[in-house]
């Protein structure tokens, strides 16, 4: 099997990748200073600006689990600094900022945006997360990170989805039309003996009979007092998730 550092596929099935830093929430932050930030930095390569409602905390406990979905959830106090959402001219890639997190999005929006890498999306989003803890917020301290693959698994040869992913074993039940399956799994992560965080694996109902969606979420707390080494290392577990779910067949369509 590939080592998940060697993980290098020319057309990975990815829509969406997500990298997130959490702090403690800034109680002085206001929309006027986002809003500087954003005219003063970030406008150039992201002029679109949209208000969305804000997010939950979402921090992970050793003794129970915080929800997987990242960017699905709203809050419903309507006095909450909102989330503040800036794309670039295409669209593909997101910055997003509310008192409690930063986010950057890599989007395939058509099928010619192709997936620049990790490093790529990571040296993109650590300039403007250090720029907004400079400008913004100096004494910030992150507590957590976040990483996020969603995937369109597509579906080939009209594969059933226990072909596709190797968690499923049907038996009697793998010649019969299936018209339903999901699976949903999270997992504590333990280095050095201490807790620091989850991996979330998501395989959602077909809708659309090409592809199966097909979700992996890290959360882990800060390691080494860096973000990056944070972010790597939960892309660690995203990769070997990926390796150790997906057939092995459909990783040479991929390749």
């Amino acid at each position: 099997m590939v080592s998940p550092n060697k993980l290098n596929l020319n057309r990975p099935p990815l829509r969406e990748v997500i990298l997130t830093v959490q702090f403690e929430e800034i109680p002085s932050l206001d929309l006027s200073q986002i809003l500087s930030f954003w005219k003063d930095f970030l406008s150039q390569d992201f002029p679109n600006a949209k208000n969305l409602q804000s997010l939950p905390s979402q921090v992970e406990h050793e003794a129970h689990t915080v929800s997987q979905s990242q960017f699905f959830f709203t809050t419903t106090d309507e006095q909450a600094l909102p989330r503040l959402l800036f794309s670039s001219e295409d669209l593909v890639r997101v910055v997003q900022i509310q008192n409690n997190r930063i986010s950057f999005n890599w989007r395939k929006i058509t099928e010619d945006n192709e997936y620049p890498r990790f490093e790529t999306v990571l040296n993109q989003f650590l300039p403007i997360y250090g720029e907004f803890k400079k400008r913004v917020y100096p004494s910030l301290r992150p507590n957590q990170v976040e990483v996020v693959y969603s995937n369109h698994v597509p579906i080939i040869n009209n594969n059933r989805v226990d072909e596709i992913f190797k968690l499923f074993d049907l038996g009697p039940f793998q010649n019969n039309d299936l018209e339903r399956l999901s699976f949903s799994s999270s997992q504590k992560i333990y280095i050095d003996n201490e807790f620091k965080g989850r991996h979330y694996i998501d395989i959602f109902p077909i809708i659309d009979k090409s592809f199966v969606p097909f979700n992996l979420l890290t959360r882990l707390r800060i390691i080494n007092d860096s973000v990056q080494d944070s972010l790597y290392k939960s892309r660690e577990y995203v990769h070997n998730s990926f390796l150790t779910v997906v057939a092995d067949k459909y990783m040479k369509e991929w390749e």
